[in-house]
């Protein structure tokens, strides 16, 4: 029989020794094989010979939390600070405290939106639009649905992954996908991939209430793309 202690998320020893090392930067991900598990290598194999002399003296702390709320803040265009927060998941009071420094040095501005709820914050760079002409069926783990809560605030649109619900207890179905058009969240659609017959599968379609009425000519446009 095979031995499957030491398979999937059964870590040996080993694996627990080099996921230290990888958290730590003495050693780096070369990439995954086809069963997803990760490569390790050491650094100067494939870093950039600059970057691995700046390893040497890595940044502190602040310095770190600093720069990731700047990525965040050009990212998400304007945001609360629980999203900015969570966009590479920064936890504790000294995330905090940088956060609060960049909107007291102008690097992000206080701004008031309708209705109760917590502060927003703004890229005062960011774009202003008139009109957004996107379209994307969303991955669930879409940086603009993967923050729950924003998701929710933003576009009134509650989303859970149900793969780990019984399949009698789910609302929408095993892997569903919301989809964008333009400025709202219009439905979510359920979809499976059976790769033997080369066919995308469109298990359901569940519509928002708000859609309108071109979104069924616009997500089939979009399900013959993903297809």
């Amino acid at each position: 029989m095979l031995d499957r202690d030491h398979w999937g998320w059964n870590w040996s020893a080993a694996k627990e020794a080099y996921e230290i090392l990888f958290r730590t930067g003495a050693v780096t991900s070369a990439g995954r094989t086809p069963q997803f598990e990760r490569l390790y290598s050491s650094l100067s194999r494939v870093l950039p010979a600059d970057v691995v002399a700046q390893m040497q003296s890595p940044p502190t702390d602040r310095e770190c939390f600093d720069y990731l709320l700047r990525v965040s803040i050009k990212a998400l265009g304007i945001a609360t600070a629980d999203d900015l927060l969570d966009y590479f998941r920064l936890r504790g009071p000294v995330a905090r405290g940088v956060l609060d420094e960049l909107v007291l040095a102008g690097v992000m501005d206080e701004v008031e939106v309708k209705g109760p709820g917590p502060r927003y914050l703004l890229d005062p760079q960011a774009k202003r639009p008139r009109k957004l002409e996107a379209r994307a069926l969303l991955s669930p783990f879409d940086s603009l649905v993967w923050h729950r809560p924003r998701a929710e605030q933003l576009f009134d649109f509650r989303y859970r992954l149900e793969i780990y619900t019984p399949a009698a207890k789910r609302v929408y179905g095993y892997y569903v996908l919301p989809f964008l058009l333009r400025e709202r969240i219009v439905g979510r659609v359920d979809l499976k991939a059976d790769r033997p017959a080369g066919v995308l599968q469109v298990k359901a379609v569940h519509w928002e209430p708000e859609a309108p009425g071109d979104a069924m000519a616009e997500l089939n446009e979009e399900l013959e793309l993903m297809a």
